[in-house]
């Protein structure tokens, strides 16, 4: 409701009531009026009748009354009734009735229904007065009769329904001119005021133009003369702010230009960086594969090489070259995979795996360090472990090894140890708790916040002491990290390090233990931790075990089977000494642990004829289990002779896909000497051809081949109707992207395993899926193959593959000079060329950055090594 109906009825109010008020009060009286007018008439007329008919009251004269009564003619006069001093009727005119209230009352004066008003009158006697003086009581009169008049009320109600109609006229009148004056008054006050919101509207709308009126009112003219100030102040404002705003504008687009080509420069900058990341890693990858495969080629023919009849000097060479090779590749690894967390490229994998198999191979790949350093290596994983899980199999034993591989390098004596303890929950998860402890040379307390950085050690001389880049802890919090687990480490000086793990890992199906052994088994171990680590081991299939720390206590004690867990700090021949105190006490079939199981069993197994197995420290479940059920039901002689002139894989039919020859030369050599069939494919079109003409047992694949990848081979292999189409394939790289290890799963592959090739690996994995009968944790034989080694032939590819480089640089086909170039590098690096290595490198970095001379001037060079390589060679 605005401010003008609010005056309006402001206004109009007071004057509408004033009106009804007075209305009402002048219609009720003038009814009043009128009504007593009516009465006061008919009194007297019935006083004026009842004096006429004294006398005939008096004498009772019925005929005069009657006669009077129909002979009336007062106004409004109905009829009239006389009645006698008993009331009794006398005489009525005709056709009035008197109601029976009235004739029974006789003190009712008046009586008045919807038509008539009926009035009594009593009648008196009349006396004469002959006194001068009255003293006589008049209230004493003698009541002669009685008069009852009917008037007629028609008259009277047509008046005060006049005098009603009359009011309410006039009422109505009063409010209209009420009304008027009032909207009159309203419009004269509260126009101005709506006058002068229109302006502040007009000015609130943005027309700072706009002004009020001046009016006469003098408070409203005031009110004006403000508003239009204000106006006028809020249009200067206005003005101001506007070109401060026009300023402001101005330096704002200058600044957004500015930082326009600054976002362009960044932009350009971002897309340099990103392509110099992505070259990083495409040049990380690429190194990764060039020198994990000569460093494959290093390795194996060094291990070739110790098999070979040699002076104790030379077989130590090979030891330190292997060592060396080690050190190389899990630098490399370190590098990779530190780049890899720099730049969140790292993606977890989530399948399942066999969580105990990952972290027995994880320790395990540790244990010849821990033999050299005569340290006990323990594996304690409590029963509550669950067998299977789901998560990144790759990246938990990653992070296992290089706590493992930092506790064997900075311990000189004592163990290292590796418990695992674990605890369900009730929404399929399980909270894992790994323990890594050492009896090492500890860290100070001031060092070890820094810890986990990259690149950061105890000390400067930590490097030159022990080696290493400072690389490792800072890769396992991240990966653990990314897993959503947590590291934290307890250590003193001189007195070891202890890292605490926790991990929480969804479980899946639940891995069964092995079957249970219906016999007494006996351990006989005299460390503490390790001997309840073994404990732990055999519990989950031995259902009665008998644990004792010295060989008194086994004096009388009936055993199916015995596990002797022998010291890794003793000496061998001490060892054996134990082993014959053991035999003459016990007559039962022994499995033996020990961490160089290669000399136990040459040096005294075979020696003493006997019931008898030997396993390497840490031993897997799996393993425990089956050497133990093999004492069980075999004959003892079975158990010294049953690899005797067998070859492992001897009438196996083995795919080599490779596309450097020396590699794929140094595969076959290796699967042939075991009694394999070799077929080789220099690249993924051959390996696919030879899958449609002959049926394999094992594929091996390398996945950077030319003409077609090891993912398109292994694709199409699996998609083909090929007999081949289930048979495993191992696949062979040195690169761990990611994104290749998804593309490979994905195509089909059974295994992957990385460059350097390990044989001994190489060949269990094939013995898993070719030959299940054969105990994969059995020591594998070891052939000299020193006189095997085709180097002339080698020296020939040298001459081949430079020739071919040449051809394509003379003609100006640069990219086609890259593969020739790519085998020689692998070929210098393998055979110890140092010289040839350096002119290979050269002509590989003309080629890439398109310098045709320099490239032109290297191959001269190459040539002419090639010349005197072959020239030293006819020599020999």
């Amino acid at each position: 409701m605005n401010i003008g109906m609010r005056f309006t009825l402001a206004a109009a109010l007071p004057l509408v009531l004033v009106t009804a008020l007075l209305t009402a009060y002048l219609v009720q009286a003038r009814h009043q009026d009128s009504q007593k007018q009516f009465e006061q008439a008919g009194k007297i007329s019935t006083q004026f009748l009842g004096s006429s008919a004294e006398l005939e009251l008096y004498a009772g004269n019925r005929e005069q009354l009657a006669f009077l009564a129909n002979n009336l003619n007062f106004p409004n006069l109905s009829g009239v009734s006389f009645l006698s001093e008993d009331r009794l009727p006398l005489a009525t005119s005709n056709g009035f009735i008197v109601p029976d209230s009235l004739l029974q009352m006789r003190f009712l004066s008046k009586h008045q229904d919807e038509q008539l008003l009926y009035l009594q009158q009593p009648v008196f006697l009349t006396e004469l007065d002959v006194s001068d003086y009255s003293e006589g009581d008049t209230s004493e009169r003698r009541v002669i009769g009685w008069v009852i008049a009917g008037f007629d009320t028609t008259d009277i109600h047509r008046q005060q329904q006049a005098i009603v109609m009359t009011g309410v006229g006039l009422g109505i009148a009063g409010l209209i001119i009420a009304g008027l004056l009032a909207l009159f008054l309203g419009r004269t006050i509260v126009n101005p005021v709506l006058q002068l919101t229109k302006t502040v509207k007009s000015m609130e709308a943005g027309n700072l133009e706009a002004r009020a009126q001046q009016t006469s009112t003098v408070e409203l003219a005031r009110l004006a003369q403000g508003i239009n100030l204000l106006a006028k102040s809020v249009a200067e404002g206005r003005s101001n702010l506007e070109g401060k705003v026009r300023q402001a504008t101005a330096k704002l687009e200058r600044a957004l230009q500015d930082l326009r080509e600054k976002n362009s420069e960044l932009h350009q900058a971002r897309e340099t960086a990103e392509a110099a990341n992505q070259a990083k890693s495409d040049f990380l990858a690429r190194m990764s594969h060039e020198l994990r495969t000569p460093i494959t080629a290093i390795q194996g023919f060094t291990r070739l090489l110790h098999d070979a009849e040699l002076g104790d000097a030379e077989r130590n060479y090979c030891t330190i070259i292997n060592q060396s090779s080690s050190q190389l590749l899990n630098l490399i690894d370190d590098i990779l995979a530190y780049s890899r967390l720099q730049a969140n490229a790292i993606t977890l994998e989530t399948e399942p795996f066999h969580l105990i198999e990952t972290l027995e191979q994880s320790v395990r790949q540790q244990a010849l360090s821990a033999r050299d350093k005569k340290l006990e290596l323990i594996l304690d994983i409590s029963p509550e472990v669950p067998g299977m899980v789901v998560g990144d199999h790759f990246r938990v034993s990653q992070i296992l090894i290089n706590l493992i591989t930092n506790a064997v390098k900075f311990t000189n004596t004592g163990y290292v140890r590796a418990t695992v303890s674990a605890t369900p929950r009730e929404d399929e998860y399980s909270d894992l708790c790994i323990i890594i402890s050492d009896t090492g040379i500890g860290i100070p307390e001031d060092r070890r916040n820094n810890l986990f950085d990259a690149f950061s050690q105890v000390d400067t001389s930590i490097t030159r002491r022990y080696g290493g880049t400072g690389l490792g802890l800072s890769i396992v919090k991240s990966l653990l990290e990314l897993m959503g687990g947590s590291i934290r480490l307890d250590s003193s000086e001189g007195m070891g390090t202890v890292f605490h793990i926790e991990l929480t890992l969804p479980t899946t199906a639940v891995e069964k233990d092995p079957p249970n052994l219906d016999a007494r088994i006996g351990l006989l171990d005299k460390h503490d931790l390790s001997r309840q680590a073994v404990t732990h081991s055999l519990c989950r299939f031995s259902a009665e075990l008998v644990t004792v720390d010295t060989l008194e206590s086994l004096k009388g004690t009936p055993l199916d089977a015995l596990v002797v867990n022998l010291p890794s700090s003793v000496d061998c021949h001490i060892n054996y000494q134990y082993l014959d105190q053991i035999q003459k006490t016990c007559n039962v079939p022994l499995l033996i642990l020990s961490a160089e199981p290669e000399s136990c069993r040459r040096d005294y197994c075979q020696q003493q004829f006997q019931t008898m197995k030997v396993l390497d420290k840490p031993a897997t479940q799996l393993s425990l289990h089956r050497a133990l059920k093999q004492l069980l039901e075999r004959r003892p002689d079975e158990l010294v002779v049953s690899a005797v002139g067998q070859k492992l894989l001897g009438g196996l039919n083995i795919l080599i896909a490779e596309d450097n020859r020396f590699t794929r030369e140094f595969l076959k050599l290796l699967l042939s000497r075991e009694g394999a069939y070799c077929v080789t494919a220099r690249n993924g079109v051959e390996a696919v051809a030879a899958c449609d003409k002959d049926k394999f047992d094992i594929m091996l694949v390398d996945i950077h081949m030319p003409e077609k990848s090891g993912v398109e081979t292994v694709r199409a292999i699996r998609s083909g109707t090929s007999a081949n189409s289930m048979t495993p394939i191992i696949t062979i790289t040195a690169d761990v992207l990611q994104q290749e290890k998804l593309a490979l799963k994905e195509a089909g592959i059974t295994e992957l395993l990385f460059k350097p090739v390990d044989e001994e690996q190489l060949l269990r994995q094939i013995l898993r899926y070719c030959r299940p009968d054969i105990d994969p944790t059995s020591p594998l034989p070891s052939k000299k193959l020193s006189d095997e080694v085709p180097v002339r032939e080698f020296i020939e590819e040298v001459k081949r593959l430079v020739s071919q480089a040449a051809d394509a640089c003379q003609q100006d086909r640069m990219e086609d000079a890259g593969d020739p170039v790519h085998q020689l590098k692998g070929i210098a690096g393998i055979f110890k060329l140092p010289e040839l290595e350096v002119k290979v490198a050269i002509l590989h970095r003309a080629i890439k950055n398109q310098r045709h001379s320099q490239a032109m001037t290297a191959l001269e060079e190459l040539q002419v090594e090639c010349e005197r390589l072959e020239s030293d060679n006819s020599e020999d």
